[in-house]
């Protein structure tokens, strides 16, 4: 079809979800099969993936290596590709190697039959060292072009990918995810540019292809679709999940883009949005920069029934007080009609339902056991039901699914707590309560990713001591001459603070991630609620007893310590003369920060060693007052080692061991 620029897109295929899971560890797999095999048979010029290809940002070698054997096996052959990219392809694909880039078709080494072009999402985006994705990796091994990543997020602007197919020229643009209020910050401050070709640029069809929020989840946690640039014929919306087939909105006030929303391949949650069908888009666009769009709809996706009961609608109180397991009864019996429900869409696959229940006047029941009935018949029996109650007395209004205003007293449910939400709940409490040292922009960034994709636990304790870190270095520098009051301390640290909250993150995280930067109160004072809440280290004290005696030997010693009283003080100085031969491994023990640290070798200029070298790797304690940092020329001294006292003679009675303290802060 020489005629037709033919495009096959899709949108979050979510690669390895749930793939620990033994029933729906491959569906995800399979629906990209599925896509694959339908751009083979249509014989599209490309396909178009609009995001979030894989589910995690750094998808398992399992999801990695499936997902490289299916494109090798359906995209490469000796099928002609009459697709000709006349822009500057370092420009497209952003290479900063050394080596010249090209579309993977035209590349001689390479026969392949179906170029796919692909952005990123916010699960697979470029993160760490190098800032790289797992989409690079199959852009290296020439699997996948990679386009729409900025190089600037605070500066954004996009190039598009010229490609000529006869008298059919496509100007395709692509936009990675960036953060929605940041990308939203960016438009309205009009640094998002999107460049036009030079000659005739009327003649082109422009296609952009982003991912973000559509659907308004905050003031700034979305992009607008106002936002678009007016010349953009065509908009392929990833990131929703729920399929929008043809144009959003009315046809009649819409006049430019065309907005559409091809949806996931896969369900990745339990929501009403995502129990529509799932379709990929066929896009055909001819030389009078015309399109058609054609849906296909995906068959092996596995059946997924949605449905909202009131038990008010279905029992009273009298048919629960004549049968206790009324309620339990009536679930069955819905639950059973949506098993049916889900058979007329002829699959194979064990469904997924959820049955939303609002339960006013009612109790619940055992969602857990009330599963167990289903076990085989569905994929999902841990988390069939939702029960939820109505709002009383709530003011104001809320949206239905069809965008209508219902009342307060309707059934709905419950809020969740999702990320965006936990994002505007963190942000709103730093706004009313500053933290001072710990900068609000850069603490969103870290809570984003601790609770976001990325999953990554260790954020929020190392952007936080990072920045703890960087404060006290900047006093130590600043300060070391002057004596600062309070104020003049907190105009001191908050100067650091000008930079650019997203660059300096993102410096600070590829640190941390390639372990140029350790983070030197982690280890202490996070890791140490597991020691504490295990209970005191038992080992520890008995470690530092003298050698054993016997009953004998100890009853002897105190009465002849009880006898000659005098000859005590001789007897004290003696033991206590090594002291001062102690304090270089003391000095050692606290900038090593003593914790299951790597022991250091030194030679010890005291005669008693064993017991000083054991002295010296006792971990030292985690409340210590304030924080080290990771210069070892900076030696941090204890309050207890300033201030030693004189020493005073030995009590007759057993010493008191505190559980916890090492031997150094019990003197």
């Amino acid at each position: 079809m020489a005629d037709l620029l033919r495009i096959l897109v899709a949108t979050d295929m979510h690669l390895g979800y749930a793939e620990k899971d033994q029933i729906r560890s491959e569906d995800s797999m399979e629906s990209f099969e599925e896509i694959l095999k339908l751009a083979k048979k249509e014989k599209v010029d490309m396909l178009l993936l609009g995001g979030d290809l894989f589910h995690d940002n750094k998808p398992t070698r399992k999801t990695l290596h499936r997902c490289m054997e299916l494109l090798r096996h359906y995209c490469m052959g000796d099928q002609p590709c009459e697709m000709e990219i006349v822009s500057d392809q370092k420009k497209n694909f952003h290479v900063d190697g050394k080596y010249d880039w090209k579309v993977n078709y035209e590349d001689p080494n390479y026969n392949v039959g179906i170029p796919v072009f692909s952005i990123h999402g916010n699960h697979d985006d470029p993160t760490g060292d190098g800032a790289l994705s797992a989409l690079d990796l199959l852009s290296t091994a020439n699997f996948i072009n990679y386009f729409g990543r900025s190089r600037k997020i605070d500066d954004v602007q996009v190039s598009p990918i010229l490609i000529r197919k006869g008298d059919i020229q496509l100007a395709l643009y692509g936009l990675g995810n960036i953060r929605d209020e940041r990308l939203h910050r960016t438009f309205v401050e009009k640094k998002v540019k999107m460049l036009r070709p030079r000659e005739d640029p009327d003649s082109w069809f422009n296609l952009l292809v982003l991912h973000q929020n559509r659907v308004k989840h905050g003031a700034t946690n979305y992009i607008p679709e106002e936002f678009v640039p007016k010349f953009i014929d065509m908009v392929v919306w990833g990131h929703e999940h729920d399929c929008q087939v043809g144009a959003i909105g009315d046809p009649g006030e819409v006049e430019r883009p065309y907005i559409v929303q091809p949806g996931s391949s896969i369900a990745t949650s339990l929501s009403k949005g995502e129990a529509e069908r799932k379709h990929v888009l066929l896009v055909e666009i001819n030389s009078e920069k015309q399109f058609r769009m054609i849906s296909r709809p995906l068959r092996t996706v596995r059946p997924f029934i949605f449905r909202d009961i009131e038990l008010t609608d279905e029992l009273t109180q009298a048919d629960v007080e004549r049968n206790e397991n009324a309620v339990e009864e009536k679930l069955e019996q819905v639950i059973r009609e949506m098993i049916d429900e889900s058979k007329e869409q002829a699959s194979t696959k064990a469904p997924l339902l959820r049955l939303r229940v609002e339960y006013t006047g009612f109790e619940t029941i055992n969602t857990q056991r009330f599963g167990q009935r289903f076990v085989g018949e569905v994929a999902n029996p841990k988390d069939l039901l939702l029960f939820h109650r109505r709002r009383q007395g709530v003011t104001g209004s809320r949206k239905k699914d069809d965008g209508s205003a219902a009342s307060a007293t309707e059934p709905h449910e419950p809020d969740a707590i999702d990320v965006p939400e936990v994002l505007d709940l963190v942000d709103a409490v730093l706004q009313e309560q500053p933290l001072g040292v710990l900068r609000r922009d850069f603490f969103n960034r870290a809570v984003e990713d601790c609770v976001g994709p990325k999953k990554d636990k260790d954020s929020i304790p190392h952007s936080v001591q990072f920045q703890v870190d960087r404060a006290t270095d900047t006093l130590v520098s600043r300060g070391k001459d002057t004596e600062l009051d309070e104020e003049a301390i907190m105009t001191e640290v908050m100067k650091f603070g000008v930079a650019d909250a997203e660059d300096d993150y993102d410096k600070a995280q590829s640190a941390w991630q390639t372990g140029r930067y350790k983070a030197s109160a982690v280890d202490d004072d996070f890791d140490s609620l597991d020691d504490d809440d295990a209970g005191p280290a038992a080992p520890a004290p008995a470690a530092r007893k003298p050698a054993a005696k016997s009953k004998a030997a100890t009853k002897a010693a105190t009465a002849k310590g009880k006898a000659k009283a005098a000859p005590k003080e001789p007897a004290k100085s003696r033991k206590k003369a090594p002291a001062k031969a102690k304090a270089a491994p003391l000095e050692m023990a606290s900038t090593s920060r003593g914790r299951k640290r790597k022991p250091v070798t030194y030679t010890m200029p005291s005669s008693d060693e064993a017991e000083a070298e054991e002295e010296a790797f006792v971990p030292e304690d985690d409340d210590s007052d304030g924080f080290q940092g990771s210069d070892p020329d900076v030696m941090v001294v204890d309050d207890d080692e300033e201030d030693e006292k004189p020493p005073t003679p030995p009590p007759t009675k057993s010493k008191r061991v505190i559980p916890g303290r090492s031997k150094r802060q019990r003197r």
